[in-house]
Parts: structure tokens; sequence; C-alpha cells
């Protein structure tokens, strides 16, 4: 409250001031409509009606100057604007060296489209000099850029692109001013003196100077607000702000200005080193939208994304199911931009094919379109993609897979002659049959089945079927592996296999083969069955099996007992075996073995010496 008192008689001093002048200049001006508008209503604009939806285009300097003459309409440029000549001595904008003479009360809305206005220049005595003099009333000014500007006032509220910029529904957005700006009071790079409006993601490179209210952006703000901007122009007044020179209850929300602009930080937005300002995460920290609205290089301020990079195209439909020979157009919000596309699903380059308007993409069969927008001066547009699916019959559904005949194959059946197949990507194969055998095919692989196109009808949606490893024909078995004696006693040796293989043993779970050709010393009996096959990748099935027997001869012996020993017998003529057991058998002179049964001995066995 204090603070607003003390400001109170200086604000209110030059409120009425800004009353008076307000009143001069609309009695001044809305005579200079009257006769004007009638004088120029043959001055006609090359395109556009001058209303939302339909504005008047602006090409020329000439075009743009015409905007005083209907304040109230609705404008965007059509290409970048050049005012040197125009205001050159002898030009139609010189105006005895004064040069521009700005643009009173708009309250229409001025869409830059991206384009630049280049060589503004004024030198006059007064107030509220810019390019505009003081935007009011709902004006909408965006996306335009005023470089190069030479601007001086001898009088308050001097700003590149606006005098002053009053009232709530008052905006400007997008846009940005680069030159020099001078004045007496309240002098801005881009407005000299802001009421209850706002400026959003713009900003000002301008050198400024004056005697007070100085600022890089703003010279003086009153209760209006600023986002999402910054300021980097030298301030030639070293007591003044980098973004705003001075403020009554205004707003500068997420805003910044570079240090090197001015020698004194009086808290009027954030303050921060070139390095900083040309640094993304100091205005990402902040919520800047880099996707959308700025962009940043290496080393440079930010710049808004519509002066930089071309405009992505846009399709119209923008992709989707789409009947059958209709169309597709193709634009960039980059008016003038060259437009290259495919429909292969390459990237778009200067050798595809160029977009003319009058020649739509005809969409006759599913496709992609890949778009590029390009413009002299800017970057490249990112690529826009649309996919369009031509609306067709509905799928069959009685398509099936199963094992085929042939190893690493499935067979497609439950089709007809109507219809045609194919795998992955490839190109689509005729049926002839109930069904397609020994289709070469891996795990995961698609097959996709439809009816066949005819001179009544489109080809039909296709039915989609992923091959599984049980639709897949395994390999045929293994022949080459064989069964020996073991190293050690009991056990087998497994050999001719290899390390794509796998073995089980009566039946258990697979084990990998990781010995290479031979594994050694399998436990096992006589009567064991050991099955042998390749074994299954992510592609195909394991193979069939080749089925080994163990028989006694394959399996190592035992080694011969040592604690067997000969003493007398009980009986005359008899020898007593000892140290035996009963898992032992014995032989007389290599007769039939007889198994043991008694114990550790066999007694009263009848022998000869030798």
């Amino acid at each position: 409250m204090v603070k607003r008192e003390i400001l109170g008689g200086r604000i209110g001093k030059f409120s009425l001031m800004i009353m008076l002048c307000f009143t001069i200049i609309f009695t001044s001006v809305g005579a200079l409509i009257g006769t004007s508008e009638v004088a120029n209503a043959a001055f006609g604009f090359g395109k556009g009606e001058g209303i939302a939806g339909n504005p008047y285009i602006i090409s020329t300097p000439e075009e743009l100057n015409a905007i005083r003459f209907y304040p109230t309409a609705h404008y965007m440029l059509g290409n970048d604007i050049d005012l040197t000549e125009f205001l050159a001595e002898g030009g139609a904008g010189y105006n005895g060296g004064s040069f521009w003479d700005p643009i009173y009360l708009f309250t229409g809305k001025l869409d830059g489209n991206g384009y630049i206005v280049s060589g503004l220049k004024i030198n006059r005595t007064g107030n509220y000099i810019g390019f505009f003099s003081q935007p009011a009333s709902g004006a909408e000014i965006k996306n335009i850029g005023f470089e190069n500007v030479d601007v001086f006032g001898n009088g308050l509220f001097i700003g590149g692109l606006a005098g002053a910029l009053v009232n709530p529904s008052t905006a400007i957005m997008n846009s940005y001013t680069t030159g020099k700006v001078s004045g007496i009071s309240y002098v801005g790079g881009l407005v000299g003196y802001q009421r209850d409006s706002s400026i959003m993601n713009s900003y000002s490179l301008a050198e400024v100077g004056g005697a007070s209210s100085i600022g890089g952006l703003v010279g003086y703000q009153d209760w209006g607000s600023i986002s999402n901007s910054y300021a980097a122009g030298l301030i030639t007044n070293s007591m003044e702000g980098g973004l705003v020179g001075a403020s009554n209850q205004g707003t500068y929300d997420h805003s910044f200005y570079d240090k090197k602009s001015i020698a004194m930080d009086n808290g009027k937005g954030i303050a921060k080193t070139t390095t900083e300002m040309q640094t993304k995460s100091t205005f990402e920290a902040e919520g800047w939208d880099f996707f959308g609205v700025w962009y940043m290089s290496a080393n440079e301020y930010p710049q808004l994304r519509i002066f930089v990079i071309a405009e992505t195209p846009a399709a119209n439909p923008p992709g989707g199911s789409i009947v059958n020979g209709s169309t597709v157009t193709i634009s960039s919000g980059t008016a003038g931009a060259a437009i290259y596309y495919t429909t292969n699903g390459d990237e778009p380059t200067t050798s595809s094919t160029l977009y003319e308007s009058s020649s739509p993409v005809i969409i006759d069969d599913d496709l992609t379109i890949k778009a590029i927008a390009m413009y002299t001066g800017k970057i490249d547009s990112e690529v826009m993609s649309n996919s369009y699916s031509i609306i067709r019959g509905e799928a069959p559904v009685t398509g099936s897979l199963e094992k085929g005949t042939v190893s690493g194959t499935t067979t497609l059946k439950g089709v007809t002659a109507a219809m045609e197949y194919k795998v992955n990507s490839g190109e689509y194969v005729k049926i002839d049959n109930t069904a397609v055998t020994d289709i070469s095919i891996n795990a995961g692989d698609k097959i996709y089945v439809r009816l066949a196109a005819t001179e009544l009808a489109l080809a039909s949606y296709a039915q989609v079927l992923t091959a599984g490893l049980v639709d897949i024909k395994p390999a045929s078995a293994p022949t080459s592996a064989s069964l020996a004696q073991g190293t050690n006693s009991g056990s087998a040796k497994l050999s001719g296999v290899t390390n794509v293989m796998e073995y089980s043993l009566d039946g258990e779970d697979y084990t990998s083969i990781t010995t290479g050709n031979t594994i050694d010393n399998m436990a096992v009996n006589a009567g064991d069955s050991i099955y042998v096959r390749i074994a299954a990748t992510v592609q195909q099935p394991a193979s069939d099996v080749q089925v080994l027997q163990v028989g006694l001869a394959v399996i190592k012996p035992a080694t011969a007992p040592t604690t067997v020993s000969l003493a007398p017998g009980t009986s005359s003529g008899t020898t007593k075996l000892s140290g035996v057991t009963d898992t032992m058998e014995y032989s007389l002179d290599g007769e039939e073995y007889t198994l043991i049964t008694t114990g550790a001995s066999v007694d009263n066995i009848s022998v000869n010496a030798g």
C-alpha cells in the first residue's frame, strides 16, 4: 500500500497525459480512417478477406503500411518484408526523414507466421513511437520478428514493436526485436509502456537508450504481465533495468536478462551471465517449452522455433483408415516452404517427390507418407509420418498352421484358391489349393492370409498367423551318436555328438552337450535308453530323436575282486574258498559260474591240484 501511494502521483500524472494523448489520437485518426478507408478501398490485398480464418496476406511493404487503413482487421505475413527501400529517400515511407509512421490504435490481429520485417526506421518527435503506436482493445500480435530496427523518439513511450501496449485483452506473443531503440523515457526494446496487457514467449536483443524507465524488453510496466521472455541487448543507462526499467505492480514470471547488458540489477527479472543465458538448462529450470516454442543452438541465446525451423508438414486427412482412391493433401505452416515426400517408407530428402498442391497424394494401397518442409534460411522441419490403411473386406478366419512335411517348414491349411498369403514383409503369393505345404519358416514369423483383389473388390484385410515351434517340422534325428565302454567301472561313453545336441537318460530332462564330441562316464545299466537330438533354438524346434539302447557290452566292467583266497576244505579232496560275498560267483576250470549263497566262504569244493 505504501509503495502504491508513493507511485500514485507519478503514475497519475502520466495516466492523465496518456488519456489526453488517446483523446487527441482517436480524434485525428478517426478522421484519417474515415477518409483513407474510402480512398484505399480499392487498394486491395493479394489474398484474404481480413477476417478470422481468412486474414489479409501481407507480402509487400505497401501492404504492411496499409494496415493503418483497416486497424480492426486480421492480417498474416506471407513472406519476409524488407522496409529499407520503402523508407529510403524517395520511398513512399520516407515522410521527410521521419521514416515509418507508427500505426495508431491497432485493435486487430497480426500473425507474422514466422516471417521477419527488417529495416524498420523511425526518427520522430512526440510520444508513442514504434512500429505500432499503441495496440489496444484486444489487439493480438504474434509470430513476428523485427530485425535491425532503428527507432528514435524524442518523447515518451518508445518501443521497437510498440510504443505502448494497453488493455487486458491485448497481447504480444512469440515475437522479437533486434537493432537499436532510444527515446527520452519509457523506452523498451520491445514495448515502451505496458499496462494491463501481456507479453509471452518474446525477447529483444536491441540496444536501448534513454533518460529514465529504460528496459531491455519493456520500459515501464504498469499492472502488466511478462512471462517466459528475455532481453539481452545493451542498456546505455546503467541505472535502469535489464528486462524492465520500472514497474508498478507488474509481473515478470520465468523471465530473464543478460547481466552484461546493464551494470545494475533492479530485481525485475532473473539476471544471468551470458554463459548461463546461452545454456538450455537455465530456461528449462523455469519450465520453458523447447519442444513447441523455443529452440537453442550451442553458444546462442534462445530463439523462437517458428523463425528458426520450418514447420513440420501436416496431412489431411491425418492417417488411419481411408477409402481406396482418396486423396491426401500436405501443407506446412511455413508459407512458401518446399515439401518433399515419400510413400515407400524412406526418409524424405530433396531427391524425393516435390509436393504440388495441384497433385495431392492418391491412396490406392496401404502406405505411409513421410514428408519434410524446407525453407531457405530455416532449419529443415521434423519429418511427418502418417500411415494409411485402405478400408477393405473383413479378414479370413479359417487359416491355420501345422507341421510341414520337410524339416523347418509349416503347412498353411484352411485356405482357398481365392486367397493369397505372404511371410512377414514379403510379396503376396497366390494360393492354388486348400493348403500350402512346406513353407520355410522360423518361430515368430508371421503369415498373412487375405482374399485376393478382384476387378470388383480390393484385397481384404489379412488374417495374421504367428508361427510357433509346434507348427514347424523338426529336423531329422541325428544318426552319428554311438555308445562304448566308459573309462570308469559301470559307465558308458556317448560319442559322435556335437555342442548343438542334447541327451536324455531314460526320458529324464535333456542335458546340453558342452564337452565336444563325447560324453564319458555316464552311469548306466543294461536296458537303459539314451535319447539324442539336436536342441531347439528360438527359431526352430528340437529335432527328432536318435535312441541308443544300453547293453552289457558298452558298460565298463568292475575290476576283479582281490579278497579271495583258498585253504584246505573240511572234507578230504576239497578246498575252501574264502573272502567272498553273496554278490560274487565262481567257476571251476571255466565251467558255468555258480552264485555264492553261503556268505563269506564256500567249503568242500572238490578239486585237483592244478
